[in-house]
């Protein structure tokens, strides 16, 4: 190996991480009662930056929120509630 390619030691050159967005805090649907009474809510003023689809929904909300997963989405959907994507 070091007879053909001499500047090899193994690895690859240095490469910086590479920078997304990902959410700092999230919540799941089940939390969304405790969150707040109202059928109205807005995650993004609270903070939170993506919705997950774990628990279960009782009441129609209207979510405004920066993401959400496809399960958050359909489990909203059911119960009669909407989610708007805020950026």
């Amino acid at each position: 190996m070091v007879k053909y390619e001499p500047d090899h030691f193994g690895r690859d050159p240095f490469r910086p991480p590479r920078y997304y967005s990902k959410p700092k805090r999230w919540v799941n649907v089940g939390d969304l009662e405790s969150l707040s009474k109202e059928k109205s809510v807005d995650l993004t003023s609270m903070g939170i930056g993506k919705l997950l689809g774990s628990g279960s929904v009782t009441k129609a909300y209207n979510v405004t929120v920066g993401s959400f997963t496809k399960r958050a989405q359909a489990k909203i959907e059911a119960a009669g509630g909407k989610i708007a994507v805020e950026e």
